[in-house]
This record gives C-alpha cells, sequence and structure tokens, in this order.
C-alpha cells in the first residue's frame, strides 16, 4: 500500500532526496489524476485497494506556525504565524478526501501533505492527523512545482462545489479528542489502579498487575476501539503475589498468637479433609470466608497474604494471591457500575483470597439509597456459584463498625464464620518489630541508644 510506505517514511526518513526519489518513481506509473481547486493543487492516486490524495503546500517556510485543528464558531479551522493566518492545510485535504469518500464510494482514501511550513506544537495534532488518516511531512525545502503521475479519465466530474462544511470537520474532530481522552484516562487508569490500604504492614515487592491474572482476549478486561485493544481494569484494587514461604513469613509475625494457632487448626482440618477424600470417605469442606477484626497496621493484610500462600501451597487455593480492594473498589466511576465490578473483582480473585479493607462502609443504614448497600448482597449471590469456590473472601475493619455490619445481615454472619481478632500491639512487640526491621535493614542499635528506645515504648500508651 502507498500510503503505508508513505507514512512510514514521514516518520523515519530524515533523507528529504530519499522521500521524493520514492515518489517520483512510485508515482510515476500509478494511476492518478490532479485536481485544481481555490484551495490549492490536489493529486490523487489510484491503486487497487485505496486512494491517496496528496498536497503540495509551498511557500510557508518564512515563519512557523501554530497549529489548531478545531474550527472555532464554525468558520474553518485556522494555523497562525507571527505575520498572519491561514486555513488548515489538513483541513484542506479532509474536503477533498471526504468528496472523493463520498462520489467513488469508498472509505479507503487517504491523505498526505508535503509542506515546507514549520509547525509548533504539532506533537499534540499527531493523533488526530492519524485518526483522519492523514500524514504530514514538514519543514521540506525542495518541494518540487509537481508530481507525476500516469493520468486516467474521471468517468463522472467531482462535484467540487459541494465541499464538507467546518461543521462537518468540527464534528469530526471532536469525536476524535473525545476517543482520545478516553484511552488516555483508560490508560491513567491501568497506570494508577492501586490505593494504599490503612495496613501497610506488608512488603510492596510482592505486587503485581491484574494483566497477570487475566487472559489477552477476556472482554471483561479489554475492550476494541478503532482495532485497538484498550485495557479496561478495575479501579482502586492492590494485587499481591504469593510467598514463597508462608509458614516461615508467619512465625517471623510478632504476636498474634491466637491467629496463628486458629490458621494452623484450619491448615490441618483441610488436609486432613483432602486425605479423608482420598479414602473414599465424606467430608464436608470447612467454610474459610473470615472476618479480620482491628485497627489500621496490625497485621492483617499480611495475614491475609499468609493465609492465600499457605492454603494454595496444601492444595485449596489454585493460585495463592491476595486481591486488597476498599469501598472505592466497587463503586469506580461510574454509577450503577457496581454489580460489573464485584463480577470482575471475583474473577480477578479466583485461586486466592480477595480482602475487602474497611467492609463496614459497603452499609449505610442513613441512606438506603446509597448504591454500596448492595454489593455485599450480590457479593454472596455470587459465592453460591461452584464456580466460585476457589477462592477465600476476608472483610476488615474496627470492631463496633463491623459487628454493626454483620449484624444488618444475617447472610454475611452465615457465610463468613472464621473470626480473628487483631490486638493492637504492646509495648514489647513494637520494640520487638523495630529491632527485627532495623536488623533487616543492615543497622544495629548500640546499647544505649537501644535502652533510650525502651524508655520510649515503655510510656503507657494512652500518652
Amino acid at each position: 500500500m502507498i500510503y503505508n510506505e508513505l507514512q512510514k517514511m514521514t516518520v523515519t526518513l530524515n533523507s528529504e532526496q530519499g522521500l521524493w526519489n520514492f515518489i517520483f518513481s512510485e508515482f510515476s506509473t500509478t494511476p492518478g489524476f490532479k485536481l485544481n481547486l481555490e484551495s490549492g493543487q490536489f493529486y490523487v492516486y489510484q491503486t487497487i485497494d485505496e486512494l491517496v490524495c496528496v498536497l503540495l503546500d509551498k511557500g510557508n517556510n518564512t515563519e512557523a506556525e501554530l497549529v489548531d485543528e478545531k474550527p472555532f464558531e464554525d468558520e474553518e479551522p485556522l494555523y497562525f504565524s507571527g505575520t498572519g493566518h491561514r486555513v488548515s492545510p489538513v483541513y484542506r485535504i479532509w474536503q477533498v478526501m471526504h468528496l472523493l469518500k463520498k462520489q467513488l464510494m469508498t472509505d479507503n482514501v487517504y491523505g498526505v501533505l508535503l509542506t515546507d511550513s514549520s509547525f509548533i506544537h504539532d506533537e499534540d495534532f499527531h493523533y488526530t492527523w492519524d485518526r483522519l488518516g492523514i500524514s504530514v511531512k514538514e519543514n521540506l525545502k525542495s518541494i518540487p512545482d509537481s508530481l507525476p503521475y500516469n493520468e486516467i479519465n474521471m468517468d463522472n466530474e467531482l462535484d467540487v462545489d459541494n465541499l464538507p462544511t467546518p461543521v462537518d470537520y468540527g464534528l469530526e474532530i471532536e469525536d476524535i479528542m473525545f476517543e482520545k481522552s478516553l484511552e488516555e484516562e483508560l490508560l491513567k487508569d491501568t497506570e494508577e489502579s492501586e490505593f494504599e490500604s490503612e495496613d501497610e504492614d506488608f512488603d510492596s515487592k510482592g505486587e503485581f498487575t491484574w494483566k497477570d491474572l487475566v487472559e489477552e482476549g477476556d472482554h471483561d478486561f479489554f475492550e476494541y476501539v478503532l482495532d485497538k485493544k484498550i485495557p479496561k481494569p478495575i479501579l482502586g484494587i492492590k494485587i499481591l503475589k504469593p510467598l514463597d514461604n508462608p509458614e516461615e513469613e508467619l512465625n517471623r509475625m510478632v504476636g498474634l498468637d491466637d491467629i496463628k494457632s486458629r490458621l494452623k487448626y484450619l491448615s490441618y482440618l483441610v488436609i486432613y479433609n483432602k486425605q479423608a477424600q482420598k479414602l473414599g470417605l465424606k467430608v464436608n469442606s470447612p467454610n474459610l470466608h473470615s472476618v479480620f477484626i482491628g485497627g489500621p497496621g496490625t497485621g492483617k493484610t499480611t495475614m491475609a497474604q499468609i493465609i492465600g500462600s499457605y492454603f494454595k501451597n496444601i492444595g485449596l487455593l489454585s493460585k495463592g494471591h491476595t486481591i486488597v480492594t476498599n469501598r472505592g473498589s466497587y463503586t469506580g466511576k461510574l454509577w450503577g457500575s457496581e454489580e460489573e465490578n464485584i463480577r470482575k473483582i471475583l474473577k480477578l480473585s479466583q485461586g486466592g483470597v480477595l480482602l475487602i479493607d474497611e467492609a463496614y462502609l459497603l452499609y449505610n443504614a442513613d441512606e438506603p439509597r446509597d448504591p454500596c448497600n448492595k454489593i455485599l448482597p450480590l457479593m454472596l449471590d455470587l459465592l453460591t456459584d461452584e464456580r466460585n469456590r476457589d477462592i477465600i473472601v476476608i472483610l476488615c475493619g474496627y470492631e463496633k463498625e463491623m459487628n454493626f455490619l454483620l449484624n444488618s445481615n444475617p447472610g454475611i454472619k452465615g457465610r463468613f464464620r472464621n473470626y480473628f481478632y487483631f490486638k493492637d500491639f504492646s509495648n514489647d512487640e513494637l520494640s520487638e518489630i523495630m529491632y527485627r526491621r532495623t536488623a533487616d535493614s543492615g543497622y544495629k542499635f548500640s546499647d544505649n541508644a537501644w535502652i533510650k528506645v525502651l524508655n520510649i515504648t515503655l510510656i503507657p500508651q494512652h500518652n
């Protein structure tokens, strides 16, 4: 395709003479014709599968021009220089292209602008030009007076008096700019689709992205705009990889003895059930959906990551990763998108743990119309599906608020039967955590410094 070759050359070719050599060699045998309009001379070339409209734009190299493709008050779009202005040559090519599309009944029409002008802020418009199907090469020094073509006779005269208007052009430019802003927003959402959990007691190096958990063709997470694949991420989630040695990480955690014992009991129960099933015995699978009660910084996120990794290692979960979410993960940016977001988050969580931080914010008794009120009931319905067995859901929050949430819906209490209480760390435990983290970073307290630390941490906690 001639247009594809020209497009590549306008972007990558540094030698202007190489561009002209290609054009004269290729176009001299290509069927075409010339349109003489008030706005310039247009050369139209016809191949088997496309029409290419070329405009030679000469005599503008005295001053740089400021590009603007958006018509103002339905007037023609203008380029501005220090001493004047002129109508956009891209707009002129677009008019001829649309005339050809309409009268020759084909959509495969492309444009090429070859100009000696120098454009200011043209990088802002490369996307627009590309979407219009127009390739622009500026700063040319040796533009010829004419281009060769193998002349063909037009069966019908083109009605050059009925060129499309600036209004038509403005509508197309608006559509392109909207599409651009949508793509930029989606890409921005992809890069910023994480949030900082209140419970920061975990290793951030254990993160990876939602793309690691979905297939390339999954329409829940990708859409196609003009044949371009655009990601549709979930906002406000954090994804943690499974730990290589969760038992070692569990033993390293300071305090939490009751929780450690409870977790080991559940793991032994799972192992027993798996062995009993191998022997053909009937067993009841334990319900592992849980409630974590405690304040921030007490190890809830780390424990969720350990649970996912632990149960992967003993064969209960298939992947062992952890998805950390909060209220904003389910509401997203669009009103009424809660059900779609729940379904997508459950899909990402398959094979691992879904942690809902500050879960009590998903129920607002004072405002029945709050869309978040339906999130947990919807999730409970989805969890009854056999396809959602390979997942552990954990609700997190303060004790008083979580009790209010659990009492608001008997179904939640029935589904979440395991309660883990994360108490605030004692002074001794805080001292131990500080000592370990300092040692892990390659530092060591002097005896006098450590005594001062102990004096600080021994101050009564209410002070």
